[in-house]
């Protein structure tokens, strides 16, 4: 419950009045619409992140997309050191993705999201493409797979999580981002 409370907190409350959570297997979907600037978002998110670690793609209209992972902690995944280090993804036995992760701040010390100012230097124009598209990976698959390497705290861990429900619990978000989707996979086709 603990988790559930930090990951909404990151949604500014005063703003926000239409609320919606639908189950999909493994998978928790919540939409919400501002009152007053109708804009939306959607939060897709591991249905047993209050007893193990998690994963969450946050959705914002027009401003933001985000992975997050959750660990546990433990003795070696405590503290807060605002490092950026490269986390892996993989979908079944697919290509990876390698994105660069940091813990978001002091107050959530088990939640790593997505150092932006990394992913969005021009040299990361390739990873910010497939970082984009990879749900589409995802609802294809069955397992999906995080490699934590935090250095600066020796925490590692290999985590995975059934993909089952997770194709219905994205299809809203990714209707929503379906034009960033699909210009990434044209970028990809024109590029090879």
């Amino acid at each position: 419950m603990k988790k559930l409370l930090a990951l909404l907190l990151l949604i500014p409350l005063n703003l926000i009045s239409e609320i919606s959570t639908e189950r999909y297997g493994d998978w928790l979907e919540t939409r919400e619409i501002d009152d007053f600037t109708d804009e939306k978002s959607i939060w897709i998110v591991s249905a047993d992140f209050e007893e193990k670690d998690s994963f969450a793609i946050r959705w914002h209209e027009k401003r933001y997309f985000q992975f997050l992972v959750g660990i546990r902690e433990d003795e070696k995944c405590k503290g807060f050191i605002p490092y950026t280090y490269p986390m892996l993804f993989r979908v079944d036995k697919n290509k990876l993705l390698e994105l660069p992760m940091k813990k978001i701040d002091e107050e959530r010390p088990y939640l790593y999201g997505v150092d932006f100012d990394e992913l969005l230097k021009e040299s990361e124009e390739l990873k910010r493409d497939n970082y984009i598209k990879y749900i589409e990976e995802m609802k294809k698959g069955k397992i999906f797979r995080i490699r934590v390497d935090d250095k600066s705290n020796g925490c590692k861990k290999d985590l995975a999580f059934d993909l089952e429900g997770f194709d219905k619990a994205v299809k809203k978000l990714s209707d929503e981002m379906a034009s960033f989707i699909n210009l990434a996979i044209i970028d990809e086709e024109l590029n090879k």
